[in-house]
């Protein structure tokens, strides 16, 4: 299942903000704010996708993410944060979609190994993320999630996908 780079979202977007334009502290809660708003939107839009095209929507929804890490520069980078978010909001929602439409005859079995996996991943990535952040810099960090977004765009590329009904 395509998979992103879950962690550096929760570590990294405010001090990825702060490093590349200087905020008050109004608004980059404005700005995380908006991200969890456009995260709602994505979660909508990804559930929406899914249901129709599983693999399409994964493709977009890991494109969105690639890119808005990939391209984060200066004064772009609080537009990058809601298009991170609004690609990261539809993430769980389509691979809760995707995994037990990929094993229909173990749905519930499907649906708990996501939910471990999930849980497993966030707490990797949170240990990872942060390890790479003091070892080698926020923007490292941020290319390398862009990478993993990458990675994940591939395994849905090429990967087994679900029927469609």
């Amino acid at each position: 299942m395509c998979r992103d780079h879950t962690s550096p979202r929760f570590e990294a977007g405010r001090p990825a903000v702060e490093s590349s334009v200087p905020v008050s502290p109004a608004t980059l809660s404005a700005l995380l704010l908006g991200y969890g708003i456009v995260g709602v939107c994505g979660n909508f839009l990804g559930g929406f996708g899914a249901g129709r095209a599983p693999r399409w929507t994964a493709l977009g929804l890991a494109a969105l993410i690639a890119g808005a890490l990939f391209a984060w520069t200066g004064t772009h980078s609080t537009v990058l944060l809601l298009v991170w978010g609004l690609g990261y909001g539809g993430v769980s929602v389509t691979a809760q979609t995707w995994l037990p439409a990929s094993a229909p005859q173990a749905r519930e079995l499907a649906s708990a190994l996501f939910v471990g996996v999930f849980n497993a991943a966030i707490a990797a990535g949170a240990l990872l993320g942060g390890l790479l952040v003091d070892s080698a810099g926020l923007t490292v960090l941020l290319l390398t999630g862009g990478s993993l977004a990458v990675a994940g765009l591939l395994v849905c590329l090429f990967g087994r996908a679900p029927e469609v009904r």
